[in-house]
């Protein structure tokens, strides 16, 4: 094959001009595009190095947040647990001294109930001991005992001044009756002797109502209107009876 100048210069030139035409219509889009599209890549790296970034820093915000969650939750649990044991502390204080109100009431029901018991049975014992008095002294009783309490009883009138003037009304000055009870029948010198004294002492004359009592059991019992004067063996027991309950 014979290559001559002319030829090789020919498709020197024509190289030439495929080499411009290529660089002209070809390369340049194609680098236009390269540039582009590393432009764009560049721009998604930049994008995403921003993102990461971004997301870096919501990820220490929110560990940040999250730890000081943690911490707040520790110090709410801490006072929550601590307001608990307060309240249960004083819900126990108030329960304990609930109870022992409860428990002192209860003791003063106790210790009164037992006292109304004791009472109940010392009033009862009181009564039967009364009840068995009156019963064993109700077969001591006789004219002749009753006749030593009217002495008695008639001596002291005798010897205390006047001290029942100011018992008895107006009334018996002019001329009102005492009662004089008695659990047997009076001798008329013991009726005349105790009216003596009666009258001697109210410093007035008078003429008692004499009756008789058996549940006197041995005695006497004058009533004078405003006062009694009892000296009998009934009321001495039921006196003492009163005393012993008091």
């Amino acid at each position: 094959m014979h290559l001559s100048l002319t030829t090789f210069i020919i498709e020197i030139v024509n190289f030439l001009v495929l080499v411009w035409i290529l660089r002209r219509f070809l390369f340049a889009p194609v680098k236009r595009a390269i540039e582009a599209r590393r432009a764009s890549v560049e721009r998604m790296i930049e994008d995403s190095e921003k993102a990461r970034t971004e997301a870096a820093a919501i990820r220490t915000q929110y560990e940040n947040r999250l730890k000081d969650w943690n911490q707040e939750k520790d110090r709410s649990r801490a006072e929550f647990q601590k307001d608990l044991e307060t309240e249960k502390t004083r819900q126990m204080k108030t329960f304990y001294e609930q109870l022992e109100q409860e428990r002192a009431k209860a003791r003063a029901r106790d210790e009164q109930a037992a006292g109304e018991i004791r009472a109940a049975i010392e009033r009862q014992a009181m009564r039967q001991a009364m009840d068995f008095s009156c019963r064993f002294l109700s077969s001591f009783a006789s004219p002749e005992l009753e006749s030593r309490i009217i002495d008695l009883v008639t001596k002291r009138i005798e010897s205390s001044g006047a001290p029942l003037a100011q018992f008895p009304p107006e009334g018996l000055r002019n001329g009102a009756k005492i009662s004089v009870r008695s659990a047997f029948p009076l001798r008329p010198d013991q009726s005349s002797t105790l009216a003596k004294a009666l009258a001697k002492n109210l410093g007035v004359p008078m003429e008692p109502v004499f009756s008789v009592d058996p549940a006197l059991v041995a005695g006497l019992e004058i009533d004078l209107g405003v006062a009694d004067l009892k000296a009998n063996i009934r009321d001495e027991l039921k006196l003492f009876s009163e005393s012993g309950e008091g």
